[in-house]
């Protein structure tokens, strides 16, 4: 097709016992799982492109992992045009890993979702994007869980970029095309610092007496190879700059102490050993360049981390120490112990708490959870009432693997232990008794890296879990009556080891362009904030403010768009930046970091309102947790942190909820929506997903939508949570059978991007075209959303050309799960629900109709599920899908009409065969 291009590997190497396979371009992957390998380099890369990496999969008859999802695994490295790496924090379609720098999964020949005999073979497809300066990369594609050797054959690398009309279909060939025709089509977020003459400064604390390594890389895009030079300035507890000199920099008159950074090829990594004067309380680092000219830029986020015997690894070594042990380890590697020999317990504890700044504590996870379910309570009755679960009795003693409902939520609130604070409320000792108990009990059954259940170990259990037991800790020190002293050290003991962890997960930079990211700098900040004593205080909380800093940039642009896709997500990140700027008012280092976040907040928060439906639901796009309901989560933000915003001209609008029909495009956004309301009356919503799909964990739903008409909520997202659903419900609601959205040859999408191309009305219809490239380079796609502007009626229609012969789709439309469809005659159906009606009626543009069906849950085998929503408490909730498919020659375009009246369904049906339409459903000659 045109706009592809198809790239040879320059050289070819293999290890670990793979080996070349009987015939040219087959290679044999032997079971030293991890190490046998083939790595496949290819020059020549057009950078801010999109590429599709596959190849033919032939597992041996006997393979015993056929039913994993990680049965091998592709790595990709990004090269410089010297054969530098570039260290990029995020890849879109790709993982950060450890033994490759990004990687893919492939899954099992059983876990396909099109699974063959024993020894079939099938084709593997992943696409991910080249992000600039690249001009190199270096695939792998090792074995993981294989048991058995397995044959790699036919291994391809396209770039591409969707066309339109005949030209596409040009005879694919090798050659390469010029970069202007490989035109970028992702929305990439890189908060990469270009350097100049004046410095880029940062700013860390440090821990008094101990040195501080920061790591990171400068990209040269010149032909010269210029480096930079990072200066460096110490200050004391006042601020006051230290005299030089400085150990290991050198000095020049007008810039004082620096560190040179040379540049011998284009992708310099360095790392900066920070040995600080006796006095010094802070460090400032100024990048710049060397020439005024110079071409350098600052790959961001930086890592940061302590010496290697202030790891959390290594204090205390192999003994697996309770808290106590752990800080009196933590003692014996600070220049000043902060713990005396023979000294008391309730000594140790006066030493290193401060009692009201313990009381001023900062609850962010705890108010985050407030705002999006209310003042439930977690633990009543003696009972747990964890992610919308029954009540579960509390045992006398719990053993911390507990799973009574077989759900991956429910874990993930056990182990974040914040249903301890409904234990210890109010001055009751017995409470506060017990719930120290249980936080010991929880401390001594998890020695660090030896987790009762693994899930305890996620950054969001983490996270609310230190400022639980931060909690539980306060509320015990201001009791009347207190548990014993030795307790407490213990507990404060297990919180600060918590802070250690936080600290290495943000300097390690491991949830980059994460929500979870700004989950653990919180509450590493929240620690940092209530435990000042602690000698490492100030270093956490600057290591903490840069994470929060970058991480609200790496998120939401100043425009107030998201490079989350998820609304939930996107609703959650502004909460915390809003529970953040209150709480870091009192914190005079965090003035800036307020005002950086406050208009973006603000505009992020706007467009998040818009898209609401009439019924206080946002979209269930991307990662979508059952139960809340985000008008009340609104309602709550707004009159608890966002009160001034009350007065902001738009947002004032937009909470008024205007009547009438409204066409709210945010492309920016990746949002597309309509709605119709008016008070008293039945209202309609639409609201479709044009966002790129850059996460491999996320879900696959670019141009999916969903339909509400009469007041009834018809077609619906299946929703689900990546971090509550597990198995093959996990992996069904992330594919794209679980949204709807077509299918072309039963060949599901990949990673990519989605956006409106056009839109035009024919009187009272619109029309919008909307085009993707994910379903890789061998389709051109459109998709057609044609509907009334009161929303009585939508078409849904979509047009797939190739190169190929024959071509196929499934169409897929999701049901609420208390809609009743039923088929009718002359290849039709109807959905019932609440004494309301929606007709649904094939069209056809291009191609044959090959017929409709009705499914629901279709669960057998488990890579094949169908007919499904998530639904409450993390579980399949079986639902109707109506699958409908269309097929033609090179192209073939078609898809369904929806509609709950006569008059809306004859206003799409003129507009579609209007002359205006029909020439835009023709495109190009």
């Amino acid at each position: 097709m045109s706009g592809v291009k198809r790239l040879l590997p320059s050289s070819i190497q293999h290890a670990g016992d793979s080996l070349p396979g009987a015939t040219d371009g087959q290679h044999i992957i032997a079971t030293k799982n991890r190490w046998s390998r083939i790595v496949l380099n290819y020059q020549d890369v057009s950078p801010d492109v999109w590429c599709e990496f596959s190849f033919e999969v032939t597992p041996h008859a006997e393979e015993a992992a056929r039913n994993v999802h990680n049965f091998a695994a592709v790595g990709v490295a990004f090269l410089m045009e010297d054969g530098s790496s570039i260290d990029f924090s995020y890849v879109p379609g790709l993982s950060r890993a450890q033994i490759d720098p990004f990687n893919v999964f492939v899954a099992g020949p059983d876990a396909a979702s099109k699974a063959g005999g024993k020894g079939a073979t099938s084709r593997f497809r992943c696409t991910f994007f080249v992000p600039a300066p690249t001009r190199q990369v270096a695939i792998s594609v090792r074995g993981w869980r294989n048991s058995h050797h397995f044959h790699v054959s036919n291994p391809t690398l396209r770039q591409f970029v969707q066309t339109s009309g005949e030209e596409a279909f040009a005879a694919e060939t090798p050659a390469a095309h010029s970069d202007n025709e490989l035109l970028a089509t992702a929305r990439v977020s890189r908060t990469w610092k270009a350097l100049g003459p004046e410095p880029e400064w940062i700013r860390y604390n440090i821990v008094p007496g101990r040195p501080l390594f920061v790591r990171g890389q400068i990209v040269t895009n010149g032909e010269r190879k210029d480096g930079a030079l990072a200066r460096i300035v110490y200050r004391d507890e006042r601020g006051q700059e230290l005299p030089l000199p400085y150990a290991d920099t050198q000095t020049a008159p007008l810039i004082g102490a620096f560190v040179n950074v040379p540049a011998h090829i284009q992708a310099r990594r360095f790392t900066l050993e920070l040995t600080p004067p006796p006095t010094a309380a802070s460090v400032e680092i100024g990048f710049q360049v060397l020439r005024e000219d110079a071409s350098v830029e600052l790959v961001m986020p930086l890592e940061v981390s302590l010496e290697v015997g202030l790891l959390l690894e290594n204090i205390g070594g192999d003994e697996q120490a309770d808290g106590v042990s752990f800080l009196k380890h933590l003692s014996e590697r600070l220049p000043v112990p902060i713990l005396a020999a023979g000294q008391a317990a309730p000594d140790r504890l006066a030493n290193l708490l401060d009692p009201p700044a313990l009381a001023a504590r900062l609850s962010i996870h705890a108010n985050l959870r407030s705002l999006q379910r209310g003042e439930s309570r977690m633990f009543l009755d003696e009972e747990l009432h964890l992610a919308g679960c029954t009540g579960w009795r509390l045992p006398e003693a719990s053993d911390w693997t507990e799973d009574p409902f077989r759900s991956l939520a429910w874990r993930h609130e056990f182990q974040s232990l914040a249903w301890l604070a409904d234990i210890s409320k109010g001055d009751d000792p017995e409470s506060i008794n017990r719930s120290v108990a249980l936080a010991l009990a929880w401390s001594r059954t998890n020695p660090w890296g030896q987790p009762a259940d693994d899930l305890s170990l996620h950054p969001l259990a983490m996270a609310t879990r230190t400022e639980a037991l931060l909690d539980v800790l306060a509320q015990a020190m201001a009791a009347r009556t207190t548990p014993d002293s030795a307790s407490l050290l213990e507990l404060l003991g297990e919180i600060v080891r918590h802070g250690f962890a936080l600290a290495e997960i943000i300097g390690q930079n491991v949830f980059s362009h994460s929500i979870h990211q700004l989950h653990v700098s919180g509450s590493l900040l929240a620690l940092a904030a209530a435990l000042p004593r602690v000698p490492l205080a100030t270093y956490w909380m600057s290591l903490a403010l840069a994470s929060l800093r970058q991480g609200f940039d790496e998120l939401i642009s100043p425009a107030g768009t998201f490079f989350e896709r998820s609304l939930h997500c996107q609703l959650e990140a502004v909460s915390l930046g809003l529970i953040l700027e209150e709480a870091l008012e009192p914190i005079p280092e965090s003035a800036a970091l307020r005002e950086h976040l406050s208009p973006r907040l603000s505009r992020a928060v706007l467009n998040l309102i818009k898209i609401t439906d009439p019924g206080g639901m946002l979209p269930g796009f991307g990662d979508m947790p059952a139960g809340i309901h985000h008008a009340s989560w609104l309602r709550r933000l707004m009159t608890r942190y966002g009160q001034e915003w009350l007065g902001h001209d738009e947002i004032k609008a937009e909470l008024s909820y205007p009547r009438g029909a409204r066409f709210i495009p945010l492309p920016r956004q990746g949002i597309l929506a309509a709605r119709s309301y008016e008070q008293g009356r039945d209202w309609a919503y639409f609201c479709a997903s044009l966002s790129e799909q850059h996460n491999s964990h996320g879900h696959f739903d670019a141009t999916s939508f969903v339909f509400s008409s009469g007041g009834v909520r018809w077609i619906v997202d299946s929703g689900g949570s990546t971090q509550h659903e597990i198995g093959a419900a996990r992996n069904y609601l992330m594919s794209s059978r679980a949204h709807n959205v077509a299918v072309p040859d039963g060949r599901e999408q990949g990673a990519g991007t989605s956006w409106l191309h056009s839109e035009q009305s024919i009187d009272d219809v619109r029309i919008c075209e909307v085009r993707s490239n994910v379903y890789g380079p061998d389709y051109v796609h459109r998709r057609f959303y044609v509907m009334t502007d009161d929303l009585t009626a939508l078409a849904v229609l979509d047009d797939f050309r190739s190169a190929q012969g024959t071509v196929t789709f499934e169409g897929l439309l999701h049901f609420d799960p208390k809609t009743i469809v039923s088929l009718a005659p002359q290849l039709q159906a109807v959905a019932f629900q609440r004494q309301k009606r929606l007709y649904l009626t094939p069209y056809s543009i291009v191609g044959t109709l090959n017929g409709i069906e009705i499914v629901q849950g279709l669960s057998e085998p488990p890579s094949s599920l169908q007919g499904f929503v998530a639904g409450a408490s993390a579980r399949l909730e079986a639902a109707n899908v109506l699958c409908y498919r269309f097929s033609g020659t090179h192209r073939v375009s078609g898809g369904m009409i929806l509609a709950s009246g006569k008059r809306g369904m004859k206003a799409v049906s003129q507009a579609l065969v209007d002359e205006r339409f029909q020439s835009l459903a023709r495109g190009p000659t």
